[in-house]
């Protein structure tokens, strides 16, 4: 099982990825929006290693108050300035999103991206292979 962390607005959104992700073992916590999603890692960031308390993040492109790739760009330097070895994945999602807009997601450093609506088999097995 790991422990992922969902970054998601919409309400409808969390429950159904929770869901999915839940019901295969997986442990989850959910973030509103991208200020919360740093809040909730701040203590990794402390500690020098966000992989001590999340496996995998799950990063809505498009949210308010802090959006997934401002949240993504302030993880990715916090990570650097502490001398993290190995970077958390996180997983990019929208449900609009155009090929620039995936390869800027990517550019910031998102490993991977699913297009809403969710398939919970390629969220599953993209689990499995970005954190072996």
């Amino acid at each position: 099982p790991r422990r992922i962390l969902i970054v998601e607005d919409n309400i409808l959104n969390q429950k159904v990825l929770r869901r999915h992700l839940t019901a295969a073992g997986h442990t989850c916590v959910v973030a509103n929006n991208g200020q919360e999603a740093i809040d909730v890692l701040e203590p990794g960031f402390a500690a020098g290693n966000l992989l001590a308390y999340f496996d995998v993040i799950f990063m809505d492109l498009e949210m308010p108050v802090m959006n997934g790739r401002d949240a993504t760009r302030i993880i990715r330097q916090r990570e650097r300035e502490r001398g993290v070895v190995s970077t958390i994945v996180i997983i990019g999602l929208s449900g609009n999103a155009r090929q620039s807009q995936i390869e800027g997601a990517m550019e910031l450093g998102m490993q991977h991206f699913i297009v809403k609506p969710y398939n919970k088999l390629e969220l599953l097995n993209l689990i499995e292979s970005s954190t072996m």
